[in-house]
């Protein structure tokens, strides 16, 4: 399954990319993080670990349901990939026997 990203304009959802989709193909509208919010909470961020402060819990809450977000959309989009172990493998070699 197939995401594709968009913003409303004058009620309507239109796609930022061209999208050829079958009539009356069903879809999963969510709306996303605001892009300010998500530039604001990086410099919170960025700006408390230059200082050696503590993140605020509610920024902290924040980027943490952005990220659980994007990898829910990720897993929907292309599923469990697993090719790290494989590719660990090939360059590690076999292991010597105990």
């Amino acid at each position: 399954m197939m995401s594709y990203q968009g913003h409303i304009e004058k009620g309507v959802v239109v796609f930022d990319e061209p999208v050829s989709l079958p009539e009356g193909t069903a879809v999963f509208v969510e709306p996303i993080a605001e892009p300010s919010q998500s530039i604001a909470d990086s410099q919170i961020v960025a700006d408390c670990l230059a200082a050696g402060k503590q993140v605020p819990l509610e920024v902290i809450r924040r980027v943490r349901e952005r990220a659980d977000q994007a990898r829910r959309q990720i897993l929907a989009t292309h599923g469990v990939q697993d090719i790290g172990v494989d590719i660990i493998r090939e360059i590690r070699g076999e292991l010597p026997e105990r």
